[in-house]
């Protein structure tokens, strides 16, 4: 009898009680062997041999099919198929296992019930030619998930996740994409370096942990958001609290403005353009964002992010900002934060300057609905806004030509923008989309050479006037006008509610392709004269706490959200 075998019986018939010799030892392991795994032959190999037991140190039951596998350390559960037969096995009565005839390698040890409910995975046991016989015990614990952003990693495509060498994997589904992360369930209790992911099977593998360490605990999940290498973050105070922005809606898709100066931030600290800049919120998923202005020498920056649902009445919710990644590469898109899906026609951050040779005012959504400078306007007319830059209007002849509006806004409309008026002429528009005089038109402006804002809506010929509040000469206001489908329109100015007006008429679902910004389409009517800034078209009517939300996070001097920099 070898000395590998000695240990192993010595080990199968502790606590029995029975004294046998070496002779019944050698009959009982070629005929009565209960354990199994591997093959019995000669070859010396290392074997590997232990106890399986629960926390509270009970067996488990014969039913319950606790296995015991030897899985080579770079195993792929979606790639490589089955692990071998002889590197699988059962345990006995007493909760006791054996595996023989190991060849060299790296291993992890693992087992699990046949649900994957209890798991245990002992990583990185080496086995050489040198290897005696290898004693490992495992305490089964129940398993734990892992959130892992894949946002954050810049995953778009699908794929799948796996812990090398365990059967841990789970495919990466259109849905998880769309959600921006991915849960991974039934993850051994423990300690993990490596998380990997393969956009295929063919393709390299990436490292999601990148020489972190990430734990999971019994029962709980643990989250990867997907920036633990950026250098630098700092956490963003959403408070919709009475304390707060006083909101009572759940708002979802809601675009929030950070603004970032060398009071609080060091430029440094960023790649040039703020190109490694990244938003998550508190679950660790990656939020979209466009940078509307990355002023390193003047060290300020204007950036829109969008944050998927905005609680009501909560003074907890939080999202996370990171920098300092020299790897990351630019990810602003403003398409992804104005979705067109959630309602947004056209934005318009009025910072007007030259693309092509061609002086145009770019549309942030995917509509594309990008305005030409027209009458002498230029980036010479740009001026310092309430959100980075702003456009000046003279009155005379400068105006935003936009051209073709396709948006459909049967089920409503709102205009919403910051504007300085300098003087009032007549029905001077602050926007407008149309096809001609007196022909489904909407008209956003000043009524009359009134200090009164009003919104018309022409159905074919026919036209409601609206009158709203008053406006003030050389003063940025916030300005919004919403209407329902019903033709019912609201109006706010600086966040608070300014009048409702009934009795409207709805639009019709057509082409406008006479739309501008500061112009008319009627020619006896005067250009608007003043600046304007952060122009927004809505197919949809717009919640009273959207607005007031608007202007709490835009207004000059803002600090909400609460950006608590250390």
């Amino acid at each position: 009898m070898t000395m590998q075998e000695k240990n192993i019986f010595t080990f199968l018939l502790a606590g029995t009680g029975v004294v046998v010799t070496a002779v019944v030892i050698s009959l009982m392991f070629s005929c009565s062997q209960r354990l199994t795994g591997g093959s019995a032959d000669e070859s010396g190999n290392p074997a590997i041999y232990g106890m399986v037991r629960y926390a509270d140190g009970s067996i488990p039951l014969e039913d319950e099919g606790v296995s015991v596998t030897l899985y080579p350390a770079g195993y792929d559960p979606q790639r490589d198929g089955q692990v071998a037969d002889s590197l699988k096995g059962s345990l006995d009565a007493d909760g006791r296992f054996l595996l023989k005839n190991i060849s060299e390698g790296l291993y992890n040890l693992g087992a699990r019930d046949k649900d994957g409910v209890y798991k245990v995975l002992i990583k990185e046991l080496s086995v050489t030619a040198e290897s005696d016989t290898l004693r490992r015990d495992l305490e089964l614990g129940r398993t734990g998930f892992i959130k892992c952003g894949i946002d954050g990693y810049g995953v778009r495509d699908k794929g799948y996740v796996y812990i090398p060498g365990s059967d841990v994997s789970v495919k990466i589904s259109v849905a998880d994409i769309a959600a921006g992360r991915v849960l991974i369930p039934n993850v051994p209790p423990g300690d993990y370096t490596m998380l990997l992911y393969r956009a295929d099977e063919g393709s390299e593998a990436r490292d999601l942990v990148s020489g972190d360490t990430l734990w999971v605990n019994s029962s709980d999940t643990s989250t990867l958001s997907g920036f633990h290498t950026w250098e630098h973050s700092v956490k963003v105070i959403i408070n919709t609290s009475a304390n707060g922005a006083a909101t009572t809606e759940m708002l979802h898709g809601f675009p929030f403005l950070i603004r970032l100066d060398n009071s609080t931030f060091t430029f440094s600290q960023a790649r040039d353009g703020g190109a490694d800049v990244r938003f998550a919120d508190g679950e660790g998923r990656g939020l979209h964002h466009q940078i509307q202005r990355w002023d390193t020498a003047a060290r300020q920056a204007e950036i829109w992010v969008r944050v998927d649902t905005v609680m009501p009445d909560d003074s907890t919710q939080y999202i996370m900002m990171y920098w300092g990644n020299d790897m990351a590469e630019n990810t602003s898109d403003g398409v992804l934060v104005f979705d067109t899906t959630a309602g947004f026609s056209g934005v318009w951050h009025m910072d007007g300057t030259v693309y092509d040779g061609t002086r145009l005012l770019r549309d942030a959504t995917g509509n594309g609905y990008h305005g030409v400078m027209e009458g002498g306007l230029s980036s010479v007319d740009r001026t310092e806004g309430i959100i980075g830059q702003a456009l000046a209007f003279d009155g005379i002849a400068k105006y935003v030509d936009l051209g073709t509006i396709a948006s459909d806004f049967i089920a409503g409309v709102s205009v919403c923008g910051w504007v300085r008026y300098e003087e009032f002429n007549n029905w001077s528009r602050i926007f407008e989309a149309g096809n001609g005089r007196r022909n489904d038109n909407i008209v956003f402006g000043n009524a009359n050479a009134s200090d009164s804002l009003a919104m018309h809506i022409y159905n074919d010929t026919a036209h409601l006037t609206n009158s709203g509040p008053v406006l003030r000469k050389n003063e940025w206001e916030f300005v919004c006008a919403s209407q329902d489908i019903d033709g019912a329109t609201r109006y706010f100015l600086n966040g608070i509610p300014a009048g409702t007006k009934e009795g409207g008429q709805s639009l019709k679902q057509v082409l406008r392709d006479s739309c501008f910004l500061a112009r008319s389409t009627w020619v006896e009517d005067g250009y608007f004269q003043g600046q304007l800034d952060e122009v927004r078209l809505h197919n949809r009517p717009l919640s009273a706490d959207w607005v007031k939300l608007s202007w709490e996070n835009q207004r000059p001097g803002s600090k909400f959200p609460k950006i608590l920099f250390p």
